[in-house]
């Protein structure tokens, strides 16, 4: 077969198949040697080894590797010692020793239900390539492993405990380690996104981070001595993006932090210390924290949101006593006021203890004309049994003066969702009322290409793992002259932290 058509646009259309359609790539690869040529790399840059679980499936699990004649597309491999929910176990040897012989290799994502083996850290050591690392469910309580990364050259590091965690773990031992690993990387990482739980603020503070462009905390809040947020990173001169991005635990109580103590010299203001920081997200923030008074002018989002733990199998989802700080409504407004020296924001997310009012949707509007993302929600939005106290209309029109606006997410109330007993988790006349509420907006602003509301994360919608979840719609421009169309595109991740940065950065 010859083809006709130019590759570099077959290239294109193919890679745009890749999110939905890649059944139909494998098909269109074995049409022809040039479109297997074409399609290959896209096929294979991104693998995994392991399969969705196939109970009738006859090919093996144990220690299966792809094709030597493959190695040279794969740029990313996901990794798991566990394939499936019934205790078969991965044998990571033949894995290993491939690894180190991928030359095109950049980014390696661990998931073990142990720590990492020795043969496997040896092997991504040897990677050439290697400049992105993930652990996700990461679990290091076993002998030092430092060595291994002081010989890898990461410019990204993700360290993040799981939704639960063996009981057993040497918690001492453990951030020990992950301590180690962080100062032999210090001064070469771009990129850090580490769980609260295994690193302490000290050992943030206590060493230099010349090229720190990213730092992102997760999961809780570190143990130890609770250190000021200008302390913590006033060795990161390069810092661009901050997140701390700690969620209230609801398996024990632990009092508010304070991220920046009133009567702070200006010298160690944010606006201060890192002018040029252009991201930045607080989560839990206490009401008299004066972080958010002193804010970098160069900023392009800003988040304030009150992020919890996922659920947990077995766990009491209404989580009643734990350190949760949604934002109030006066907090909020003066939240927006300060927003108003900031020139460049195209991005405002803020997480209120009640639904956004047509006020303070205009306040926005009027402090912040330049956002194309606007994230208002009501933290606790799964207790809401009420009816929305205020038209749709006049939420949506505030919003008209920002002519940039293109993804809108928002709590809006729309009665008790949850069906009953023996019946569909969701009412049938709430998903109406949402649809109906789209149909506003998406007239009224003409912008707008996503709209989602608030949506109670009763059995874990597309495989969602939040206490909520957005209910999002995607708009569509009419057809001859017709009114714009909000259709539904799924469930999305509750909380915009989780979310990659837009292009335009």
């Amino acid at each position: 077969m010859v083809l006709t058509t130019n590759p570099d646009v077959l290239h294109e259309i193919i890679d745009q198949m890749r999110e939905g359609q890649h059944k139909d790539i494998i098909k269109l690869s074995l049409v022809s040697k040039e479109l297997r040529n074409i399609t290959a790399p896209l096929l294979f840059r991104h693998v995994q080894n392991r399969r969705k679980w196939n109970p009738e499936s006859m090919r093996p699990w144990i220690g299966e590797v792809w094709p030597m004649s493959l190695w040279k597309y794969i740029i990313r491999v996901d990794v798991y010692d566990h394939p499936n929910a019934i205790g078969d176990v991965i044998d990571l040897a033949p894995l290993a020793s491939a690894l180190s012989q991928m030359p095109l290799l950049r980014h390696v994502r661990i998931e073990l239900e142990t720590v990492p083996p020795n043969l496997l850290l040896s092997s991504l050591a040897s990677a050439h390539n290697l400049d992105t690392l993930e652990f996700r469910n990461a679990r290091f309580d076993g002998p030092s492993v430092a060595h291994y990364f002081a010989a890898m050259r990461l410019e990204s590091l993700t360290i993040a405990v799981g939704l639960s965690r063996d009981k057993a773990i040497n918690r001492p031992a453990e951030e020990g380690n992950v301590a180690e690993i962080l100062v032999v990387l210090a001064d070469r990482l771009l990129h850090l996104e580490i769980s609260g739980d295994l690193v302490s603020f000290e050992t943030m503070m206590n060493h230099n981070w010349p090229n720190l462009l990213t730092l992102r905390y997760t999961d809780h809040v570190p143990s130890g001595k609770l250190l000021s947020l200008p302390s913590v990173i006033s060795r990161m001169p390069s810092l661009r993006h901050l997140g701390y991005n700690f969620a209230a635990a609801a398996q024990w109580y632990r009092p508010g932090f304070v991220f920046s103590p009133k009567g702070q010299p200006q010298s160690s203001w944010l606006s201060t210390t890192h002018p040029d920081l252009k991201i930045l997200t607080m989560s839990n923030i206490f009401t008299d924290d004066s972080i958010l008074d002193h804010l970098p002018a160069g900023l392009r989002v800003l988040r304030v949101l009150a992020l919890r733990d996922d659920l947990r199998d077995g766990q009491d989802t209404l989580m009643e006593y734990y350190p949760y700080f949604p934002i109030s409504g006066r907090d909020a407004f003066r939240i927006v006021r300060n927003a108003s020296g900031l020139r460049n924001l195209v991005e405002l997310a803020i997480t209120l203890d009640d639904c956004p009012s047509p006020s303070l949707i205009e306040a926005v509007a009027v402090s912040c004309p330049g956002l194309r993302i606007l994230e208002l929600t009501q933290g606790r939005y799964e207790l809401n049994i009420d009816e929305s106290p205020y038209a749709i209309e006049s939420l949506a029109r505030p919003l008209i003066p920002l002519k940039f606006l293109h993804d809108l997410r928002l709590t809006v109330w729309f009665g008790l969702q949850y069906a009953g007993f023996r019946s569909s988790s969701t009412k049938h006349e709430v998903v109406l009322r949402i649809e109906a509420a789209a149909k506003v907006f998406a007239m009224m602003l003409s912008k707008l290409a996503t709209i989602s509301f608030s949506f109670t994360n009763y059995r874990r919608y597309d495989e969602t793992s939040h206490p909520l979840t957005w209910y999002h719609l995607a708009v569509h421009t009419g057809v001859d002259g017709r009114p714009p169309v909000a259709k539904f595109d799924g469930y999305r991740e509750y909380y915009s932290h989780d979310r990659q940065a837009p292009r335009w950065f």
